[in-house]
């Protein structure tokens, strides 16, 4: 399981609070979903107003319950009076989730992105790999729309993306086994 924030908030007098905030809950990765425009893209895709907003999505791929991708929470609020009941919820959905069947091959472990940086008109990332997998890297302005940006087969633990001339506006990546 992953869990991953989401900031909604633009505004940059709040951005200290924001960091607090962040820091306080060790929250880790944190994503900016907002534009210039203050748009929330991301949001939107789930709940059209309020916050916070939970999404829990299935990331099993070979499951015969349930489809890859599939959203299996889309709730917002903190529940009512008691946020565990509400979590504990959210739990059982989750354990509805069977695994694929055990003939298959161990699950591979999700990559993980770390080093991310600019170098001048570039843009690169450090990938965690499993040698002897495949992982495209694909990137998206919009976080709705997916461009496959490079194919990696990897033969080492770690592999480096390079993005060259790199868009300057917001960008985001991701990194799927085909």
């Amino acid at each position: 399981m992953l869990h991953i924030a989401v900031n909604q908030e633009p505004a940059s007098f709040y951005q200290a609070q924001t960091d607090s905030f962040v820091a306080q809950q060790g929250f880790n990765p944190v994503v900016n979903d907002y534009s210039s425009a203050g748009t929330n893209t991301v949001r939107f895709m789930f709940q059209s107003s309020g916050q916070p907003i939970f999404a829990v999505i299935n990331c099993v791929t070979n499951s015969p319950s349930h489809q890859p991708w599939q959203v299996l929470v889309n709730y917002q609020g903190y529940g009512q009076t008691d946020f565990n009941t509400t979590l504990a919820g959210f739990r059982a959905i989750i354990d509805t989730v069977q695994a694929g069947v055990t003939n298959t091959p161990p699950p591979v472990v999700p990559s993980q992105l770390s080093n991310a940086h600019r170098i001048g008109d570039d843009f690169e990332f450090t990938i965690l790999t499993q040698p002897g997998l495949s992982y495209r890297v694909l990137g998206s302005t919009d976080l709705a729309n997916w461009l496959t940006l490079q194919t990696i087969n990897a033969t080492t633990n770690t592999a480096i993306f390079h993005h060259t001339n790199a868009p300057t506006e917001k960008s985001f990546y991701r990194v799927v086994t085909p």
